[in-house]
């Protein structure tokens, strides 16, 4: 059996198990098998499944029910060590791949670990209580106002799509405004900080915080007063605390020697070590680009689809630079990086 790699720990213990979110976990998510593998002062957290289990299926059900799961292992682990999340859907071929991904990714792993070490991370939302409110209030604006006056002496097309954009730009601008005021008020509380996609108008604030575990109530008892300060015209949400998804998070990789042997070869590199130098690999993209890209062969079909082949190549070629990349026992590379 094949591992999934849920996180890297600072638990240098074998076996030792988390739960998820603090509860028993049914057995169909299998959530509560898994378990430690050390080494030296670091272990990764682990379950055996089948080697395609992630890949082989497109149900997204069921695809939400692993990440789920995925998620609430790490979280289970987190309430008794510091933990760095691995990317989702994270295979080792076996135990053996596990001690060599940690053994080539130690010292990223140590440096990840105590870069977090004692904090947590913490999202807050805000969102607009009443959204046609504050709609309304932004359309008695004098600017805003006058406009309507004049555009309904000679109703048009033009001038309602007019409207609906001087609406929106003052909606953003408050949006804004509001947003800036929040984490000026919040920042101190964190030293890191990440904004996040609003996902329409109603959101304010969608930010992660990486928050001192000792700070923590502080950071709640300031969005309590804010609560007060915007008298419910504004609706904070708290979700966490939270393993640090958006602050330190690993991707783990195995490129086939080939696959960079043929990288190098499409960005027309001269081969003279097994990796070129990082300088090397971004001279030869500009020149690349400047030749290939499609807006300068616009009469050139195949055009998009060699600069496509370009970009994955120049891609492969920095991962291994910017990851702790070096050659497996099997034959492949090993690439571990730091995502977020």
């Amino acid at each position: 059996m094949a591992k999934h790699i849920y996180c890297i720990a600072n638990t240098p213990d074998r076996g030792i198990r988390g739960q998820a979110n603090g509860k028993a976990v049914s057995k169909s998510t299998g959530a509560n098998d898994a378990y430690s593998i050390p080494y030296q002062d670091i272990s990764a957290v682990v379950k055996e499944v089948p080697f395609a289990a992630y890949s082989a299926t497109s149900d997204r059900e069921i695809l939400i029910r692993y990440l789920t799961e995925h998620q609430s292992v790490i979280e289970g682990f987190m309430k008794t060590s510091t933990v760095i999340p691995v990317k989702f859907g994270t295979i080792a071929r076996d135990e053996e791949e596990i001690m060599e991904i940690l053994d080539i990714g130690y010292p990223r792993f140590k440096n990840a670990i105590e870069a977090i070490d004692g904090k947590i991370q913490v999202e807050v939302l805000a969102l607009w209580n009443n959204l046609d409110e504050v709609i309304k209030e932004i359309g008695e604006k004098k600017d805003i106002r006058m406009f309507k006056e004049e555009a309904a002496l000679k109703p048009s097309k033009e001038c309602a799509i007019e409207l609906g954009r001087m609406v929106k730009r003052a909606l953003d601008e408050e949006t804004g405004r509001i947003r800036d005021e929040i984490l000026d008020d919040l920042k101190g509380y964190a030293p890191g900080i990440r904004t996040h996609d609003l996902m329409d108008d109603r959101m304010i604030m969608n930010m992660a915080f990486l928050v001192e575990g000792n700070n923590i109530h502080k950071l709640y008892e300031e969005i309590d007063g804010m609560n007060e300060r915007y008298g419910g015209d504004v609706n904070f949400r708290i979700i966490g605390p939270l393993p640090p998804y958006s602050f330190s998070q690993i991707e783990i990789k195995r490129i086939d020697i080939h696959e960079i042997d043929k990288a190098i070869g499409i960005m027309r590199i001269s081969r003279g070590s097994i990796l070129p130098a990082e300088n090397e690999i971004r001279a030869a993209y500009r020149m690349m680009l400047m030749k290939f890209h499609p807006d300068k062969n616009t009469e050139d079909h195949e055009a998009q689809k060699r600069f496509e082949g370009i970009k994955q190549a120049y891609e492969t070629l920095m991962d291994c630079i910017h990851g702790s990349a070096r050659p497996s026992m099997r034959g492949d590379v090993i690439v571990i990086k730091k995502v977020v």
